[in-house]
Order: C-alpha cells, then structure tokens, then sequence
C-alpha cells in the first residue's frame, strides 16, 4: 500500500470503531474492520447527513449547516475548527499559491449572514490570510465591489473573486469589466432559479463578463473538509487529501478508480466524521485522478449553494 492508502485503512479503523453510525452501516453491508483493500471500504451514503448523526466524538465544536432545498438539511459535526482551518487553507495553496497575493472578493453572503455554512467560513478564513482591508464579502455591496476591482486592476494587482454562479452573472449584467490579472471563481447555484445554464454556457457567459480567458469552479460540500478545483474546461483537480472513485450506478458495492458512474469521496481531512462518503453526483474519473461532474441522480436535490443567494 502506498502512504495515501495506508492512511484510507488507518482513517476507517479509527471511524469504523468510534463513529456509531458508520459502523452500524458497515455491518449492515458486512464490511467491519477487517477491511485492507482501500475498493472495499464502505462509503456512506451522504443522505445519512440529513438523518443521523455523524461523529466520532461527544462534544463539537462548531455545526455545519447545507442550505437545503427541501426542509431536509445535512450536518456536519466538527469537534475541532482548526483542523478545518489547516485543510481549507492548504488546499487553497496547493492550487492557487499564498492567499497573501491576492485581493481576495467573495459574492457571498457574510459569515454574519451565514454563519452555519462551511463555504463561507472557508471564504472568512482566507479573506483573513490575506491581510488586506480590500478582501472581504460584497454580495450586498456590488458597486462597492465594482469600484474597488476597478482601482486593483489600474495597478495590476491580483484580484481573486469568488462566488455563487447566481451572482457572479447578475454581477456581470450591472457592470462592465475586463479583469487584467485575476481568478475568478464559481461555486455552483445556477440551478433551479431561471438561470438555467449548462456548465459550458456558464462559463462562456463570465469569460465575456469578466474579460478573462478561464473560469475556475470549486467542488466542495458541507459535509467535506477538502475542496478540489476545476482551473479550466471543467476537469477537476483534487489536493492530496482527496480521492475520487466510481461505483456502478446499479451496484453500488462495486468501486472502480476509473471511468463514469456515481462519485463516491474519500476525504483524509474529515477524521472525526467520515472520510468516505458516496454523493449523488454523476461524473467520471479519469486516469491521473482528475473528474468531471456530468450531472445529478434524478432523486437528488438542487445543490444547497444554490439557495444562499436566494435566501437573502
């Protein structure tokens, strides 16, 4: 085994035998701690956020909230913010470099506004790595946004912008502006509110709004720690903490490392959670470890970024 792998056993073990709920899981399916072969870890299917809870401790520290489309709601239990804290970054400087260099502009909702979810906590975390007094969140504030973007980019500073999909178009629909040395960044939330762009679309939409060559599109969700990215045409990168694999759409024991199916997640940062969690997202996983998402299981809700805009 290599030392990924190694880690995978060492993270079920440990949650296999302090994670109620996993393990009741994982002897329903037969699978207990014997478990060495990383494609026969059982992966808990990520509706069990929504109706159990899952922890391999007594008391947290903080609880993630998704937005939710339908009252139904995921939790995600932390016992240690600074875990969180050290992934999160991490995983932004694995892809994008020391959040110091950047201007860093959220279209998102405050950590005031929204202090339950994951993905504006990680947005509060780098504005504050960067030490600048420009980095902070505009949602409300887009002519506030615009006029600073505006003066960054005459000095041809880097600007780094991220946001929900919603906004970010809305934004380029009231202003005007060609970004000369920046990232811009969607997380999702087109769908289901009249702007029902493909991912294609999407993104050909904001290259022009942006006056930028690629859009970037993070993966993330409530009930992970680690975060991967797309840098362009939608192929997502994971960070070393992350894996994904495949299962078979009609067997859902059956994991390969390759090809197109339903993604199952192994996550090394959520240690005291659950590091293997199988999503209702449809895509496929090629052979360096990059995927794709294609699209959704038909019983699958809209992804709850998308309600963040909406709900304001």
């Amino acid at each position: 085994m290599n030392s990924f792998e190694k880690k995978v056993v060492k993270n079920f073990r440990y949650q296999y035998n302090y994670n109620n709920t996993y393990k009741e899981f994982c002897d329903l399916i037969n699978r207990n701690i014997d478990v060495s072969n990383i494609k026969n870890i059982p992966f808990l299917p990520i509706e069990f956020f929504k109706s159990h809870v899952i922890k391999c401790f007594e008391k947290e520290e903080k609880i993630f909230e998704s937005s939710g489309t339908t009252g139904k709601k995921s939790y995600h239990y932390i016992n240690d913010l600074n875990i969180y804290r050290k992934s999160l970054i991490s995983c932004f400087e694995y892809f994008f470099g020391d959040p110091k260099q950047f201007n860093f502009f959220a279209l998102l909702p405050n950590y005031k506004q929204k202090p339950s979810s994951s993905l504006v906590f990680m947005c509060n975390e780098i504005i504050n790595k960067t030490e600048r007094k420009t980095s902070g969140f505009y949602l409300n504030k887009t002519e506030e946004l615009f006029n600073e973007m505006k003066k960054i980019n005459d000095s041809n500073e880097k600007i780094f912008l991220i946001g929900l999909s919603n906004a970010l178009v809305d934004f380029c629909k009231e202003f005007k502006i060609k970004l000369k040395n920046a990232i811009v960044v969607e997380t999702g939330g087109s769908k289901g509110y009249g702007i029902d762009y493909t991912k294609i679309e999407l993104h050909e939409e904001l290259k022009k709004g942006f006056g930028v060559k690629v859009i970037h599109s993070e993966y993330g969700m409530t009930e992970l720690f680690s975060q991967a990215y797309s840098m362009k045409n939608g192929i997502f990168y994971c960070p070393p903490s992350m894996k994904i694999m495949i299962r078979d759409l009609k067997d859902p024991l059956k994991i390969s490392n390759t090809g197109s199916g339903v993604l199952n997640i192994i996550d090394l940062s959520n240690t005291n959670t659950c590091s293997f969690i199988a999503t209702n997202d449809l895509g496929v996983c090629y052979e360096d470890g990059s995927f794709e998402i294609t699209g959704r299981c038909d019983y699958s809700e809209i992804r709850g970024c998308s309600l963040m805009y909406h709900q304001l």
